[in-house]
């Protein structure tokens, strides 16, 4: 997966933003994008420092591509399911997700904090995946 990084330019609207990032920048509709807002650094066990522990706020998709720049809306895919018969019943079904503890060393826990979550705004870092 190749990684490129642009930054969000200008805001449309509430459903629209554009990022420097166009045609001659590789940019292709589809394209994931996401917006993060930079945390702290992260060293591994040598101290070497190995990224940062960004938060993501929120993903996108490259709707149109122009040559500097491209536009970016968040889109969802909804499946929907008819039914064959008019008198079957749709059964539908909800997964809940929980998040277990953990049995860890309390001594180890860090202090690191992850960003606080803030809207979208011009200047935002946006990760271009291909």
């Amino acid at each position: 997966m190749i990684k490129k990084t642009a930054h969000v330019i200008n805001i449309i609207d509430d459903k629209t933003i554009i990022i420097d990032f166009g045609i001659y920048d590789s940019a292709e509709v589809g394209q994931n994008v996401r917006i993060i807002e930079k945390g702290e650094s992260i060293s591994n066990l040598r101290g070497e420092d190995i990224g940062t522990l960004d938060l993501i706020k929120d993903e996108l998709k490259i709707t149109e591509v122009y040559e500097n720049f491209s536009l970016c809306q968040k889109i969802t895919e909804t499946t929907v399911t008819s039914p064959v018969f008019a008198l079957s019943q749709i059964n539908l079904t909800k997964t809940k997700k929980t998040v277990q503890t953990l049995n860890i060393n309390p001594d180890d826990i860090s202090d690191i904090k992850f960003p606080k979550n803030s809207p979208i705004k011009k200047g935002d870092i946006a990760e271009i995946f291909y």
